[in-house]
Order: structure tokens, then C-alpha cells, then sequence
């Protein structure tokens, strides 16, 4: 739920979340979510449109899958490989136009997004990242975990591919290639 930040954290809200990462704590933003980094550590990543509008950036072209370069060499051999395809299931994923020094992009991609009624192409994008504030870690990521469970079956052939019926929900398995980037980043925090 947006309503919190639709115009801005207050300043002690910021404040109180600043000082939690700087004093050793790690956050991980994903999709929809950008805007806490936009607002609270707006020189660090820079997302795609205008940074004083809230969900500026929430254009990216989902439903599709992306060949996403693994740029980090931990990363690249955690997974054994230097590229990875990352399926996104939702469509209009926050978008990532570039990075400050200091940040480190573990996946980036030619990422599409919805211009009018048509779609182009943002190359390079960085679609996973990272950087550290005093003692502490941020990671934002374009693509998450979260599953639709809402279209109701009976069994797995009534869901779309890639999801199963799980107590009576379609649902995907959270063993994908974007969840083994997120284990080797959460848990070398």
C-alpha cells in the first residue's frame, strides 16, 4: 500500500530509516516499492521518468522474460554463469534508467517499457543493485517474490503456465533464477 509515501515520507519517518541502514540494517525494495529509495536516497539510483512524481517509473514491460547480464563476479559464480534469464509475470514494473558510483548493479538488462500504445527499449538497464549507507545495505530489485494468488482452481492445467494450484490459488514456484540472485545477495549482507 502506497498511501504512506504518495507525496514523500515525513521527515522523521526518512530520518528514522536512514539511521536504521546506516546503523547496520539491511533493506530490500522491489518493483512498486522503488519510491522509498527515490524519496529517502534520491543520488543513488536514478529511475526512469520524473523523480518528483510518485510511481513515475512504474513502466516496464512485464509478462515477458529477460536475458539479464550477471555483472557481479561473486554473483557470476554463485550461478555458474554470467547471463540468466528473469521471467516477469506482472507487467509495469518500476524501472531503473542508471546508477551512481558506489552502487553495484548484480543484473542488468535491455529492459522494454510502455510508451503510449506501444513499447521501446531502455538498454543496460539495471534491473538488480545495491549500495551501502554507513554500516548498513539497500538492495532494490525491478522483478519480486510476490505471488498473484488471485485466480481461484482446482488443479494446474486451470492456472497459466509457470504457476501451479496450490491451495486452491495459482501460484509459482519461488525457485526461479531471480530467487537464487536474491538468496546470494541477502544472505552476503
Amino acid at each position: 500500500d502506497e498511501v504512506h509515501y504518495v507525496l514523500g515520507f515525513n521527515p522523521p519517518l526518512k530520518a528514522n530509516l536512514k539511521a536504521y541502514v546506516e546503523g547496520a540494517g539491511s533493506l530490500y525494495v522491489s518493483d512498486w516499492s522503488y519510491d522509498i529509495i527515490e524519496d529517502t536516497w534520491p543520488d543513488e539510483i536514478n529511475f526512469f521518468g520524473d523523480d518528483t512524481q510518485n510511481s513515475d517509473a512504474e513502466i516496464g514491460a512485464g509478462r515477458q522474460t529477460y536475458n539479464a547480464s550477471v555483472l557481479d563476479s561473486g554473483l557470476q559464480q554463485y550461478l555458474g554463469a554470467d547471463s540468466i534469464a528473469v521471467e516477469f509475470k506482472f507487467d509495469y514494473f518500476a524501472v531503473a534508467s542508471s546508477v551512481a558510483a558506489g552502487v553495484t548493479t548484480f543484473l542488468q538488462a535491455d529492459e522494454k517499457y510502455h510508451v503510449n500504445d506501444g513499447e521501446q527499449t531502455l538498454p543496460l538497464s539495471p534491473m538488480t543493485v545495491g549500495f551501502n549507507d554507513g554500516d548498513g545495505r539497500v538492495i532494490f530489485t525491478s522483478f519480486h517474490q510476490e505471488q498473484d494468488a488471485s485466480n481461484p482452481c482446482t488443479q494446474t492445467s486451470d492456472c497459466d503456465a509457470g504457476f501451479d494450484c496450490v491451495e486452491n490459488a495459482c501460484t509459482a514456484q519461488i525457485d526461479g533464477p531471480e530467487d537464487q540472485v536474491l538468496r546470494y545477495i541477502i544472505f552476503s549482507l
